[in-house]
């Protein structure tokens, strides 16, 4: 499935409100700022082993919060 930027904007945004509003989240803290410190959020590709930037980071941090997902390691449906 492929979306369109605007709808993936609305889906990440419809996601974190959802976080929120069920309590998930609980005390939050940004997970892409990442400063090396074992434990805080840094989204690794399966395949290749590079870890993701950019609003990937942003993306990979809701959906993990979301699902609660702690492995932090992704990949796409392909691989």
């Amino acid at each position: 499935m492929t979306m369109r930027y605007n709808e993936l904007c609305n889906h990440v945004t419809a996601k974190i409100v959802d976080t929120i509003g069920s309590g998930k989240a609980g005390t939050w803290r940004a997970p892409w700022h990442h400063n090396g410190t074992p434990g805080l959020f840094s989204p690794v590709n399966a395949a290749t082993s590079r870890t993701y930037a950019g609003g990937n980071i942003v993306i990979l941090a809701v959906e993990a919060l979301a699902e609660d997902y702690s492995d932090h390691t992704w990949a796409t449906y392909k691989q």
